[in-house]
Parts: structure tokens; sequence; C-alpha cells
């Protein structure tokens, strides 16, 4: 298993994921970067870190704990999925989501 961080590039300034995720596959890294995306938008956290909204310019830059740049997630093909979220904003947090979330406000 390998720790992949998740930093988050808008307006070309780059948030640094200085925690990570320890994930075993690609298609983990995929997975976790769409629901950072969804989140980021379902609880307006990019509008409280950088003091706007997410737009499709911007990305998530994906590395390994080696430092070896791995992906780059663009939030335009992330945030598909968001949109049809949208119904689910007012809902309760779930606790998934919590932990998601603190470590994101933490990294930012």
């Amino acid at each position: 298993m390998t720790r992949f961080f998740f930093h988050l590039v808008a307006d070309k300034l780059r948030y640094e994921d200085d925690t990570g995720m320890v994930l075993a596959s690609l298609e983990d890294v995929l997975l976790h970067g769409a629901s950072i995306a969804q989140i980021l938008t379902k609880y307006h956290l990019m509008q409280i870190n950088i003091g706007r909204e997410p737009n499709p310019d911007d990305y998530l830059e994906v590395e390994d704990q080696d430092s070896n740049f791995v992906i780059t997630l663009p939030f335009a093909s992330l945030l598909k999925g968001a949109a049809e979220d949208a119904s689910t904003r007012n809902q309760p947090i779930d606790l998934a989501d919590h932990r998601i979330s603190r470590h994101l406000r933490a990294s930012a």
C-alpha cells in the first residue's frame, strides 16, 4: 500500500496535502479524488479555504509517498457526479465525510 497526497491547484496556487491517504491502487486514487471534489463542493469547504467555489480549471495533483507525480485529476471531470449530488447538500454529514472534511481543512 502506498500513501498518496492530493494537492489542490486553484488560481495557479497549490494547496499542499501534508497528510495524504494510504491507498492500494490507482483506482482507489481516482475514487478518493472524486470524493474530495464532491466534499469540497457539497460542504462549500473550498469557498471557506480559498474564498471561492471550485471551477473547471481547478485540479488535484496527486503524488506518491516518494514525491513522484502520479496523476492530475481535473475538477471538471471529478465534479460531474457532485452536480448530481446537489440535492443532498442539506442532509446531515456522515462520519466518512466529516473525517475527509477535517483532513481537508487541516491541510489547506
